[in-house]
């Protein structure tokens, strides 16, 4: 099964490498003080790094930024474990195609976003 995973990884990195290569970025030096969007992406399968990415998210809602996050689920159904929120979007196996490369309509909406810094 790890060479299938394997294969399947590696088709999705190349994906991501072609689709990277049409992308046109204007990189700009901000910090979080001068940030307006803040992006955060994180592994929420421990429930103990998720509780402490909602507690710098929520510092910096009180700092009156515009923050939104994604986190993944290493799970084939994470719907009966967390449920999305405003700020937190979740995604877990399911959201995944064949090439391992994430799916959906929030996660599509994340990516398109323009953030100031993306953590």
């Amino acid at each position: 099964m790890t060479s299938i995973k394997n294969i399947q990884e590696k088709l999705g990195r190349y994906n991501l490498k072609k689709k990277s290569k049409q992308l046109k970025r204007n990189i700009k030096a901000f910090n979080i003080e001068k940030a307006s969007s803040i992006g955060v992406v994180y592994n929420a399968t421990n429930r103990n790094d998720a509780e402490t990415v909602k507690k710098f998210v929520q510092y910096l809602l009180e700092e009156r930024k515009d923050v939104s996050s994604i986190g993944f689920i290493d799970s084939k159904d994470s719907s009966n474990l967390v449920k999305p929120h405003l700020n937190y979007v979740y995604f877990d196996n399911r959201d995944l195609s064949k090439t391992l490369t994430p799916r959906g309509k929030d996660i599509e909406n994340f990516i398109t976003k323009p953030y100031s810094i993306l953590i």
